[in-house]
């Protein structure tokens, strides 16, 4: 039975502990957030394993968030949002492309 499990991130650094063969989704929102976005994301990257995915959602921002991650993250997907949709509807565009 497979079971998807998506953690939605709103602040800069956390702690995530994974359960042994889980795949994880990690869903970071942003609108304008490029300051707090390396070490979101680092923090992230060093505690998941190699079968979960980060995703990070860019709701409209104007401050280059999307450029510094494509650039400095790779391996991060990217939805881009046109215009900034809110907070329910810019997590459920990650969840809707999320495979863990």
């Amino acid at each position: 039975k497979a079971v998807a499990r998506v953690f939605v991130v709103t602040g800069a650094v956390f702690s995530l502990k994974l359960l042994e063969n889980s795949a994880v989704s990690v869903v970071v929102l942003t609108y304008n957030g490029r300051t707090w976005l390396e070490r979101c994301l680092g923090t992230t990257l060093a505690q998941l394993a190699e079968d979960c995915e980060v995703i990070v959602v860019d709701n409209g921002s104007t401050d280059g968030s999307l450029d510094f991650v494509r650039h400095a993250f790779p391996s991060v997907r990217v939805v881009s949002l046109e215009h900034n949709v809110g907070f329910a509807a810019g997590n459920n565009a990650g969840v809707h492309v999320a495979r863990g």
